[in-house]
Formats: C-alpha cells, structure tokens, sequence
C-alpha cells in the first residue's frame, strides 16, 4: 500500500507542472491528502509561475494553512532562495498562518524582514508576536544583534518603527530566557 501510495504522489507531483489544469488541480488534491514537507518547494514553484486563477487560489490556501512535519523546515529554505525573493512576503504569511514556531530559524526570519519591503518586515513582526516559549538564547542574541546593527547602519524609513518593535520583542524574549 506505501508503495501505491509513493508512486500517485510521485504522479501528482509531477501532474503539477502538466498544462492540463483539471490535472494540475487533481495532484493538488492528492498532495493536500497525501503529500508531506517534501512536496513544499514543488508547490511553491508552481505558485511562483501560476496565473491569477483557480489554481494559484488553490496553492495558496494549500501553503498558506498546512500543517506538516517540517513545514516550517522547508518554508524557511525558501527564505534563503533568490528565486523565491519577490514571495518572501507569502511564504511569511505561510509560517504564521500555519501555526508554525520557527524559533530556531529566527536570526533567517528577522534578516529577510531587515531586507525585505513593509508588508514583509510587518510579516516578520507578526511572526515574532505569535511565538511561544521555550526560546533558544543564541538565536534570538544573533537576531537581535542584526536588528542593532540594522538601525545603527541604515537611516529611518517607512519600515523602521516595525523593526524597532521587533527589537523590543526580542529583547523581552532575551530577558525571558535569562530569568
């Protein structure tokens, strides 16, 4: 039954880059029942190259609300991938609105708001808002030290009291840790 199983998964995801939309909508259908963190990085391609349509609205309820074992894992892989820059934003929206903890992630997390636009630096700050204990020391210092140097370095835009607030709640995250 595995076996079966692999191979209509292996079918869907290769179903999803078929011209045939019906076919297209079909391995949607296989990789949301059946699919793992594995099949991320495929769906975000075909989001990437989709048409505003069924399809896209589709991907992006699929990415934008599943909860898979290493979801947050293979989310945050995208964050460090060129091709993927002009969608930090959703991939943001897809960590959070998934219920995803990426505190061990967190300095990435942060780097991509320090860099991104307003919508993603704001994502970045809901992400920070919605995490929860326990906190690993070491990931929120190396953060908060890019924030420091972030503000130090660069002068005020639109974007600066979102990340001033994110320094503030990694601080208090600091000062959680520590007591």
């Amino acid at each position: 039954m595995a076996a079966k199983k692999s191979k209509t998964l292996k079918q869907a995801i290769l179903d999803l880059f078929d011209k045939d939309d019906s076919k297209v909508m079909k391995s949607l259908k296989t990789i949301t029942k059946s699919g793992t963190a594995d099949e991320i990085p495929a769906l975000m391609d075909v989001y990437v190259k989709a048409e505003e349509g069924p399809i896209k609205d589709e991907l992006t309820k699929m990415l934008s609300s599943m909860k898979l074992e290493g979801g947050d894992i293979a989310l945050v892989s995208l964050l460090r991938e060129e091709r993927y820059r002009d969608h930090h934003t959703f991939i943001l929206t897809s960590i959070w609105n998934s219920g995803y903890q990426p505190i061990e992630h967190l300095d990435i997390i942060v780097n991509v708001g320090l860099q991104g636009d307003y919508m993603t630096t704001f994502e970045v700050l809901t992400i920070i808002e919605n995490l929860e204990p326990p906190f690993d020391m070491d990931v929120i210092a190396v953060a908060a030290l890019n924030v420091d140097d972030y503000l130090e370095d660069n002068q005020p835009d639109e974007r600066t009291p979102i990340i001033e607030q994110i320094k503030q709640l990694l601080e208090h995250y600091k000062t959680a840790v520590a007591n």
